[in-house]
Order: structure tokens, then sequence, then C-alpha cells
């Protein structure tokens, strides 16, 4: 009876001495969540590849919750660029012109563009074959809205008569409204459009500020060739250098000379940098038919001459009509070409 009150009291204070340990524990425990509590943030079970993690680190499972995003401080505005609108005839012209319009919108500080295959990976459950080329402020919200964007980008491209125009416009889907819009009527070759992008993109996203980006354009035509820029008349060829702090975008660029056909074409300046631009005049002789060229009627009147003198030596050899007058037709006599033999 004894023996069993003892073991039963020494197990008791067993007890009693573990419930000590166990509450200095909880209390050191407890003095280090409050002294580090960054470090007891970091310790919240999280990885990348959708496991939540054990603290202990001995055990990992499946996460059945939603995955937590983590967001830094934003350092870019992100931009939807919609495909280029065309018709079938455009097609090539209106994909590289997106292309080059998503790069020069990343180039930009402060803006990354949303690629388009991104927009059709983020937007594939929406049946977004035909957004992705749409043009309108309600169409370019719905987009924002699953892209997660803060601004949104789409344009159009179109053939009209010799001219194409092009036009690219950005959104705040926020509000929803129209912040900027810029339009151009290209009048050269078609391939020339890309280099319209540059100038553009930056008047579109950065404004105002655009307006004092400036850029040079040299020029290398014949001589004697008065030169006209957006309609005025700037010198004559050669001029004296590059034209110089000229705005970005397009120009418009004449030259004229006399007996020469007028050029007239569409120029790019870009910003920070000097556009080269070498026009080559057409002789206007060279494209009349060959009845109606001064040269060709000088050929004929010196051939019909030739022919007109060789007809006179023809005569003169063999009438001696240069000297004397031809004989009467019924005097004329002729030898016998066989000899005749003397009896």
């Amino acid at each position: 009876m004894l023996s069993r009150s003892f073991y039963n009291f020494t197990h008791f204070k067993g007890a009693i001495v573990n419930l000590r340990i166990s509450l200095l524990s909880t209390f050191i425990a407890l003095f280090i969540f409050q002294a580090a509590p960054g470090q007891a943030q970091d310790a919240v079970p999280f990885s990348i590849s959708g496991k939540a993690i054990d603290p202990t680190g001995k055990k990992e499972k499946e996460m059945t919750k939603k995955k937590v995003k983590r967001k830094g401080p934003k350092t870019h505005m992100q931009v939807a660029v919609l495909d280029i609108k065309s018709s079938e005839s455009n097609e090539d012209l209106a994909r590289a012109l997106t292309a080059v319009l998503s790069a020069q919108i990343s180039m930009l500080d402060g803006f990354k563009a949303i690629s388009r295959n991104d927009l059709h990976a983020l937007l594939s459950q929406m049946e977004t074959a035909q957004l992705l080329g749409c043009d309108d402020v309600k169409c370019a919200v719905s987009i924002a809205k699953a892209a997660e964007a803060d601004f949104v980008v789409y344009g159009s491209v179109e053939k009209i008569d010799d001219a194409h125009t092009f036009s690219i416009t950005l959104t705040d889907p926020s509000v929803p409204q129209v912040l900027n819009r810029q339009n151009v009527i290209w009048r050269s070759e078609a391939s020339g459009m890309v280099d319209l992008v540059a100038p553009y993109t930056k008047k579109l996203m950065l404004g105002e500020k655009a307006t004092d980006y400036k850029g040079d354009l040299d020029l290398l035509a014949m001589d004697g060739a008065k030169v006209f820029l957006n309609g005025k008349e700037i010198g004559e060829t050669p001029l004296a250098g590059p034209v110089r702090d000229l705005p970005i975008g397009q120009h418009s660029l004449e030259l004229t000379k006399e007996g020469f056909v007028t050029d007239k074409r569409d120029v790019v300046v870009a910003y920070g940098q000097t556009t080269a631009v070498r026009v080559e005049l057409v002789d206007v002789d060279s494209l009349k038919k060959i009845w109606q060229r001064w040269d060709f009627w000088t050929y004929v009147g010196l051939g019909t001459a030739a022919i007109a003198g060789g007809s006179v030596y023809l005569a003169c050899g063999v009438y001696d009509a240069c000297s004397e007058p031809a004989p009467d037709p019924t005097t004329l006599s002729f030898e016998a070409a066989v000899p005749v033999q003397n009896n």
C-alpha cells in the first residue's frame, strides 16, 4: 500500500515538471514571435508549384484552397495591344504593324505590352479570336478586365484609292474612355508604314511630351531641283545640309525640276535620328512612247535624207544625171555583145 502511494506521488511530480517545461517552451515561443514578426510571416506555407509546405519542413501536402498571389510594388503599366484590324488584302501589313507596336510600347519607360500570344493564352476561354481584332471601347474594356491590363491599345489600317490610313487608339478601361488617338494618311509605299509606328507610339503613349521630340532629314538628289517640305519651299538642291529639328512623324516631301517628273512622297522623321532620303527624278522624255519623242523624228528625218541621197547617187551613176541631161529613150543604141566577123 505504501509503495503504491509512493509510485502515484512520483508520477504526479513528474507530470508537474513536464507541465512546467511545456509552459516555459510556450512562453519562449511567444517571445520569439513578438520579437521577430517578419520571420513569423515568412514561415507561412507557400509554394509557386501550388503545394503547401509544412512549417517544420517535414511534410508537404497539395493545396486545396486558392493559390496565394504575392504582388510587389508595381513598376510598369500593363498595356494590352490588340491586333491591328484590316481587310484581307492588308493582313500581312497589319500583323507587322501589330508586332512593331507591341515592341515600341515595351521600349517606353513605365510601360509593358502584353504580347499577342499572352493575350491569346489569357483569353482562350472567352472565344477571343474576334475580340483580339476589335476597334471599340466596349470591346477593349472586356479584354482589359480579363487580362488585368491598365490600358488597351487598338487600331486599324485600310487602303483607300492610292493611299493607306493608319489609326491607333489608347483607352483607359477603368473609366472607360479614349485617352488619345493618332491618325495618319500615308501616300507612299505600304512597306514604309512600318517606320510610322515608332514616332506615333510615342505620340500616343506620351501625349504632349512627344511634341518636344525632334529629328533631322537629309536629302540626296540631282542639282537644280526645287524642294518643298510640307508644302513650303525650303531651297534648291543641293541643300546646305540636313533639315534640322523636325517634329517626329510623317512629313510631305516634293521635288520639282523643268523637264523632269515631279516627285511627291511621304517620309518619316524618327526621334533623335537623321532620316536619309534619296530621290532620283525621272526625265519626262523617257516616259513618252517612241513616236512621241523629238529624237525619234530626228532619226527618221536623217534616215529619209540618207535614203534620198542614195537614190540621187544611183541616178548619177547610171545616167550621169548630175552633169548632163539624160538622153531621149528613143535614140538609145546598144552595141552587140558578140564581135562581128569581117569577110
